[in-house]
Formats: structure tokens, C-alpha cells, sequence
């Protein structure tokens, strides 16, 4: 019998829990190496959609995408707003994967490290329209419209924005 199949052997005959102890311990373990991989390199997927599906280190996420700017069809419609791109360039993450990089990194961990604020659909158009003298161009007027349509609006919840 060869030296492989030989360990191949022992190796399907071991504890299938073993596996999940080395994942545990990846993840958990003294040294927390894939904490320090996500905190340290592009290492962590950022759940979003188009060019900004990337993979994202930790340390440069500013915003969680949250709300009807999760869906997306109105995810990928706003990414083509000038002002957008300018603003929001590789610092994103979806909602629910930064709720997994609290469970991986820790509740207590990263509210002591890190700050990262929602951003909302609402949240941008005020940036983008401004607060003080609302005015919008016709060329803005073409990307803000192909969003906030009829339709648009007849499939927004109350629960899609902050109240």
C-alpha cells in the first residue's frame, strides 16, 4: 500500500469534528488568524453588487449599506450617480456581512475598533441633491428619475428607511 493511500485512509477515518476544530480555532483561537486576515488585507467579501462585489479589508469600511439601498436593483441604479462613486469608493460593506464580521471579530472588539455608520438611500440623495437650497440639475434629474419612479414607489416599505 502506498504512502498516500495509506494516509487518505487514517485521514477518512478520523473524527469529522476534527475539521470544524481547525475552522473554530482559525477563526477563534489565540492567534485569530482569519480576524487578522479580514482586519488586514482585502481579504472579507463585501456582499454588495456590480464593480463594488470586491473583496474589502476591515479597516477601510466606513458604511454598512442598509435599508431599500440594500436591494439590488436600486443598489446598482445609484452606483452610476457621479456623486456616489466619488464618495463611496471601497469603504462599503452590506448590512448582514458586517453583522458576520461582528460574530467572527467580536460584539465588544469591534465596537471599541471600529466605526461604521448605516448609509441609507436617504442618506445619499441628501448628499447629492443637498439639505440647505435643493436644486438638481436636468442631467442629475436623469439618474435620480430612472430610480424614483412609479414603480419604485409602489414597492417601497416603511421599514425600508429610517423613520
Amino acid at each position: 500500500m502506498s504512502f498516500g493511500t495509506s494516509y487518505g485512509r487514517s485521514w477518512q477515518q478520523k473524527d469529522p469534528s476534527e475539521g470544524i476544530d481547525i475552522i473554530s480555532n482559525m477563526l477563534t483561537g489565540n492567534n485569530r488568524a482569519m480576524g487578522y486576515l479580514i482586519t488586514h488585507c482585502a481579504a472579507l467579501p463585501s456582499g454588495l453588487y456590480g464593480r463594488y462585489r470586491q473583496l474589502i479589508s476591515v479597516d477601510k469600511v466606513n458604511y454598512k449599506v442598509t435599508g431599500k439601498l440594500s436591494d439590488q436593483n436600486t443598489f446598482l441604479k445609484v452606483t452610476n450617480w457621479p456623486g456616489f462613486q466619488q464618495q463611496y469608493k471601497n469603504n462599503l460593506i452590506a448590512r448582514d456581512k458586517w453583522q458576520q464580521v461582528k460574530k467572527l471579530l467580536g460584539e465588544d472588539f469591534v465596537q471599541n475598533h471600529y466605526v461604521i455608520n448605516d448609509l441609507w438611500l436617504v442618506d445619499i440623495l441628501k448628499n447629492q441633491i443637498g439639505n440647505i437650497q435643493p436644486r438638481v440639475a436636468a442631467f442629475q434629474a436623469i439618474y435620480y428619475g430612472s430610480l424614483i419612479c412609479k414603480d419604485f414607489f409602489n414597492h417601497f416599505s416603511a421599514g425600508d428607511e429610517p423613520g
